[in-house]
């Protein structure tokens, strides 16, 4: 009677274990960052100013072309050999992955517009 008393002890605390573990934990929630107000009983979140810059097709590129949609925005110089390289191929795989997806953008914004010129810009993409 000792060995089945514990192995039903040893079989209902194995159970409850892995019942303990398959619980779901909550899903991981993103920090809101940034300035925000409330406005008519609704939360404004900060916004980007109006801007005009020029594309690798020398396209003019507005906040009108971003409205309402997802951008990834990044920093870069076309003569950068240090991340600049990795950090486009990165962009490459988001660009790959969302490629049928209209309502993604991927902004990247030169830090060099002396060097990085239409041309420059259109050879580095």
């Amino acid at each position: 009677m000792k060995f089945a008393n514990k192995t039903g002890l040893i079989i209902i605390t194995a159970a409850l274990g892995f019942g303990a573990c398959s619980q779901k934990k909550p899903p991981l929630l993103l920090p809101v960052l940034g300035e925000r107000h409330v406005e008519n009983s609704d939360t404004v979140y900060h916004t980007i100013s109006k801007f005009s810059l020029l594309n690798q097709f020398g396209e003019t590129v507005t906040e009108q072309t971003v409205k309402n949609k997802i951008y990834v925005a990044n920093f870069f110089f076309a003569t950068c050999q240090s991340i600049c390289p990795e950090m486009s191929g990165n962009l490459v795989s988001v660009q790959k992955a969302f490629e049928k997806d209209d309502s993604l953008l991927i902004l990247s914004h030169s830090v060099n517009p002396m060097h990085d010129t239409v041309a420059v810009l259109s050879a580095y993409a």
